[in-house]
């Protein structure tokens, strides 16, 4: 995978040739397509697709909440109550992180 160099870190998030699958690549919602093998992964019997399906949403959503270096009883406010937005509240509970609110993207748009 593409990668830039920034004080000596590999850092893929911001490298200009970046290639995803179902984002700069055809993908995600197609019935067939094709995908380089370091991008692929065997799914294990006893995992389920459903399961598997929501492994990099949660592992993006994992990584974010590291990201913020929170500590329990910080307070946090999600915007989105998608799915991602359901994923950061349970994982931001997990860290003992209390919620208050909780503001749908629609609320967001009406004030602009």
């Amino acid at each position: 995978m593409a990668t830039v160099s920034i004080a000596g870190l590999a850092v893929q998030e911001l490298c200009d040739n970046l290639s995803s699958v179902g984002v700069t690549r055809n993908g995600g919602l197609e019935q067939y397509f094709t995908a380089p093998s370091t991008q692929v992964y065997k799914v294990p019997d006893n995992v389920s697709l459903k399961a598997a399906a929501t492994t990099e949403p949660i592992s993006c959503a994992v990584h974010g909440v590291k990201l913020l270096k929170l500590t329990p009883y910080q307070k946090a406010l999600v915007i989105g109550d998608g799915f991602m937005g359901q994923l950061f509240v349970q994982l931001l509970r997990a860290y003992g992180v209390p919620l208050k609110w909780i503001l749908p993207v629609l609320s967001i748009k009406s004030w602009l």
